[in-house]
């Protein structure tokens, strides 16, 4: 869930930017981090994540690259994520509920 709030997080940030002449979105690249995650000894580090500036060029004269459509995408993947995690999260509960109740 942690990195579900970090997508969110980012596509804020890059939304609340998208009229700031010169700035460059950030992203957040699932495959790098969990490499990096995989690669991790101690469980302070493993809640911390890459981000990175966008590399697409910027299409506007402001030189901005932020496109509103990929951070609502992002938004979007964002929610579908956090539902994923909670219905997962959910089943695993009453499966421990049924294992106790059944103990």
């Amino acid at each position: 869930m942690a990195f579900a709030s970090k997508i969110q997080e980012v596509a804020s940030q890059n939304m609340a930017n998208v009229n700031t002449p010169g700035y460059l979105a950030r992203e957040i690249n699932f495959e790098d981090n969990l490499d990096a995650l995989m690669n991790v000894t101690n469980t302070a580090s493993a809640r911390t994540f890459t981000v990175s500036t966008s590399q697409a060029v910027p299409g506007r004269g402001d030189e901005n690259n932020v496109d509103i459509d990929i951070e609502l995408a992002n938004l979007n993947k964002a929610a579908l994520m956090f539902q994923a995690f909670s219905e997962l999260l959910s089943t695993r509960l009453n499966q421990m509920r049924s294992a106790i109740k059944l103990g």
